[in-house]
């Protein structure tokens, strides 16, 4: 197995308890899966009876934080320790789990996970998770120098390279002006343009900045895009246009001006981290 795998694994999950669309909620796990909530109780069998169990005891979309860790991996199991904390009513979970997977990484057992609380769920393909997840974002670690560049990166670059796909499959990708708030990254676009209509239709993307000092420094993000409703001129913060000053400047237009005619905001949710440079 491999870390990106277990990655891959939750976000799939955390889509699913987000959401809570049965669809979604089936998609980790195999048709003879079993989920076992507590350690010896009897287990859900098989996708049906795992979906039905779920939306049984479903959990509100946004009224929790999430985070995990990946403890260890070995041949096709993988454990994974979790924690959740509930807004309303407030309250803090913790629990270990222990994830068997087939090839395909679906999961064929979740056996007894171990802790207080029940809502976790995982599987896929190994390895060691990077970053921690809250509310399904990879967060940074800003405790390592490793990602405090990434993140110096992510504010002090004007530009980024948003990848979509368009609806026949095919790739596209156009630099963007945009903005890091720590979590996610704000993009402005003209609502008929293509990086939107293929949103529309897929909403995964890749953000790229320059390579710098010779290809040495990378950062990648992989992520999930949301079409705002929100107008453009509430979501576009000061500093914003302090960011992008000169260049405003340099092209003759102005923060109100850009609100009026970039009017669909793109908010893109971070689910991994690809990034190295020479120290």
């Amino acid at each position: 197995m491999t870390s990106e795998a277990i990655e891959i694994w939750v976000e799939r999950y955390v889509h699913a308890w987000d959401s809570n669309d049965p669809a979604e909620i089936g998609v980790p796990f195999t048709e003879d899966a079993l989920y076992y909530m507590t350690p010896y109780a009897e287990p859900w069998r098989g996708r049906e009876q795992i979906v039905t169990g779920w939306l049984d005891r479903k959990d509100e979309p946004g009224d929790h934080d999430f985070r995990f860790e990946v403890l260890a991996v070995a041949d096709r199991l993988g454990f994974v320790r979790g924690w959740t904390r509930y807004l309303s009513p407030p309250g803090e979970y913790a629990n270990l789990c222990v994830i068997r997977l087939v090839l395909g990484g679906r999961c064929l057992t979740r056996p007894r996970a171990m802790g207080i609380s029940g809502t976790g769920k995982w599987d896929e393909d190994d390895g060691l998770a990077r970053h921690a997840m809250t509310k399904g974002n990879a967060m940074l670690d800003l405790s390592t120098a490793k990602d405090r560049h990434v993140d110096q990166r992510l504010r002090a670059e004007p530009i980024v390279w948003l990848a979509t796909t368009r609806p026949d499959g095919s790739p596209h990708s156009i630099p963007v002006w945009f903005w890091w708030d720590g979590e996610t990254v704000l993009i402005f676009s003209q609502p008929n343009a293509q990086k939107v209509r293929n949103l529309r239709h897929s909403p995964h993307a890749v953000l790229t900045l320059n390579t710098l000092d010779d290809g040495e420094d990378v950062v990648i993000i992989e992520g999930v895009a949301e079409l705002l409703d929100e107008p453009t001129e509430e979501l576009m913060l000061p500093a914003f246009g302090e960011k992008y000053a000169e260049l405003f400047v340099r092209i003759g237009s102005s923060p109100a001006k850009m609100a009026t005619e970039y009017s669909q905001p793109i908010r893109v949710r971070t689910r991994r981290f690809v990034a190295w440079h020479s120290e």
